[in-house]
Parts: C-alpha cells; structure tokens; sequence
C-alpha cells in the first residue's frame, strides 16, 4: 500500500462535488469504488472523498456524531470497500476533516442546540466563549468564527484527545492516509501541530482560505501577505502540513481572463503564487466544491479558459489536484489525461524548478526543468509540440 513516498510526483483528485451525494442514490462510495480501476489508469495518485461522517448537511460540512460514517454518500461499510479499492490500487485516499464546527443534538435547558451525541458527547464547554449564539463556556478564541455551528473549542485537553483518536480512528480502521483539513482559519495551528503529529501521516492538507488583496475590484499585483499567511499556518503547523494554493488560483484566474500574464511572476521573477515561495507543500487547483460554477459558485475559475489553467498547474511544480467534474467533462477530460501523461513523462514534481522568461501582457513563457517550454499566450507556431491548444504550448527543449 501506498507510504506516500512519491508525495512530490503526485496528482491528486477531488472525486466530488458539492452535489455528488444526490447524483447516486446514496450509492456515490460504491460508484466512486467501481471508478478506481479507471481512475488509476489516468495517472490519478491519490483521491480526497467527501466528509464521511453524519452531518446535519448532506455535504457532510455539519457533522454531527463523528464516529457514525452513515452518510447521505453511503455505509461506513461502503465506505470502508471504496478506500480498500484504492488503496489495493497503491494509492493515497484523503479524508475530508470538519472538526472547526460540530452541530449539537440536544437542547439544554434555556433551548439552545450545544449538547452533542454519540460517542463523543460534550456540552458546552466545548465550545469556544465567543460563539456566543450557541451558549459556548470554553475558551475564548482569536481565530474565525464559522457562524453557522457550534466553533469547538481546540484548547480544551479532553476536545483534542477525542479528535486525535477519532483521526487514528479514521486512519488505522477505515483506511485512510491522507487527510484534507476544512476552515483553518478558525483553528489555533499550534493544536493542528499537534493533531498532525499524533495521527502520523504524511499528507494533511489545510484549507487555509482567507481574502486576498484588493484596490476596490481590481487584484492588486503584490499578494505577498496572502500567500505569507498561508505560508505561516504550514509554518506553524509543523513539517506534515500542506496547503491549498489559493493565491495561485486567484492570481492565474486573473491573468488568464485579462490576458495579465505579468501576473504570474513576482517582482523577483518567481511564481507569484504560494509556489513562487514554498512550492513542494503547495497544492495548486482550479476549483472545488465551493468555488466551481456548478457547486457554489462561490469563487469559479473562468471556464474559456480552463485548459489554459490545467496547463499550468499540470506543468509547474506544486503537487496538483484535479476536480471531479472537469475531469468527467466531454473533450475537457481527454485534455486533462493528455496533461498528467506530460507531466509524468517529463517527470515534472513537486519540486521542479522553473525560470521565467517572460510575463507581460502578450506571452508567458517558463522553462521547467531545463527540459520543457510552457507558452500561453501569444506563441511562434511549430511541429514540433506536446501539446498545442488553447493558447498554449508545451514542448520539449
């Protein structure tokens, strides 16, 4: 089974939507189980699947008991099929962790909902003070309040060894290995140190998603406190965190839909996003269940010029993730397999290296590697390519 030792040649996939649990029936962990064969067979290494545990939402982000894996997705004994499917495969499965918030069960006396069930059932006194709408006794937090759920509060002793058997749980029981990590604002990193040290595996990636800078409406160029933020939250989480790059994302989205190919390089001529800066814990992406058109919405990557956003991410260095339904869209998905397959050719890592040529209003180009040429934009055509289409063009040199 997979140890992630190849954690930097790695592409992962996000193998749902914010509407994959009503698109099976309540059958998405056996659907996603019959794929993995065919998953595999694309150069998919390692698959994130949905919250797993019941939820007061049937995305899963409102958990409610912890320990009950019987979700709008499927049984835990489905669930526990599909991850042996990939694992069986040598591949990492990741779960998706909500432990910021956690819906309550029972009222107390005044008739507030902060009484929680199942095998974990705290009051709430695991529940930070300054959540004040559902009556927490906790201590108080400095950190982003979720306004939806009860914020747990993660500086409580019992709080923290509840969540780390859970996770070892999760890991050791079901099969995971590999965790995804939901609203790390809200969370001290120091007790997310801990929680990675204790549950030992070697990927734990954060969603550590916060605003980026703005003139108004108009991304400003320097995003240099975004990414240092995140850059602080893996710092501070110790050596097992990864991070989504959301500065990547936000700054190549703007770049690509008003041809500002300056944008991608920073005033020292590196990458501007997270990777220009720490580019093996990156994990670049595009979209996912809250930012992509037809989930949210809440942040989507412009679809003209999506191949133009594969492009880079599947041939800069950062450990990529695809999205479920871009990989499962007609003539997209031949375009994205096509990719993987030049990345894992040129053996394009994590930790490549890359000089930028040029970045202006009119080309990007970069050199991977010393081997490979990436152009979007404006290019010179030629015969020789490994791939030519939507304003790109990739080619050995």
């Amino acid at each position: 089974m997979s140890n992630f030792t190849s954690i930097e040649s790695s592409v992962i996939l996000q193998s749902f939507t914010w509407n994959s649990w009503r698109t099976q029936n309540k059958q998405f962990f056996n659907y996603l189980k019959s794929k993995s064969s065919e998953i595999k067979d694309i150069g998919i290494d390692s698959v994130w699947l949905p919250p797993c545990s019941k939820s007061v939402s049937p995305q899963g982000y409102m958990p409610l008991n912890l320990y009950d894996l019987n979700s709008e997705y499927g049984t835990e004994t489905e669930l526990k099929k599909c991850v042996k499917s990939f694992r069986d495969k040598d591949m990492g499965v990741y779960a998706d962790i909500v432990i910021n918030h956690r819906c309550a069960e029972f009222q107390n006396k005044d008739g507030i909902y902060n009484l929680f069930g199942g095998k974990l059932p705290w009051d709430e006194t695991a529940i930070v003070s300054n959540n004040t709408h559902f009556g927490g006794k906790g201590n108080h937090s400095e950190y982003k309040i979720f306004e939806g759920a009860p914020n747990i509060d993660h500086s409580q002793q019992f709080v923290r060894e509840d969540l780390i058997r859970w996770m070892q749980w999760l890991k050791n029981d079901i099969g995971f290995n590999g965790f995804r990590f939901d609203f790390m604002t809200g969370i001290d990193p120091q007790h997310m140190k801990e929680y990675f040290k204790n549950i030992d595996v070697d990927m734990c990636i954060g969603e550590y998603w916060d605003n980026m800078d703005y003139d108004i409406e108009y991304l400003k160029y320097n995003q240099n406190a975004h990414r240092q933020r995140i850059v602080d939250w893996m710092d501070n989480s110790g050596k097992h965190a990864y991070a989504f790059d959301m500065t990547t994302k936000g700054i190549l989205q703007e770049a690509l839909k008003n041809k500002e190919y300056w944008r991608l390089a920073d005033e020292s001529n590196n990458p501007s996003g997270l990777i220009g800066w720490w580019k093996e814990k990156s994990v670049t992406f595009l979209d996912n269940h809250d930012t992509h058109h037809l989930s949210q919405n809440l942040w989507s990557f412009p679809q003209k010029h999506i191949v133009e956003g594969y492009a880079y991410i599947l041939t800069h260095p950062g450990v990529p993730m695809i999205y479920w339904d871009d990989l499962n869209l007609a003539g997209l998905k031949e375009i994205i397999v096509l990719l993987i397959k030049i990345r894992k050719d040129l053996k394009i890592t994590a930790n490549s290296t890359i000089d930028i040529v040029c970045a202006n209003d009119k080309q990007y180009i970069a050199i991977i590697d010393k081997n490979a040429k990436v152009t979007i934009g404006i290019y010179n055509d030629t015969s020789n390519f490994l791939f030519k289409s939507h304003n790109v063009l990739i080619e050995e040199v």
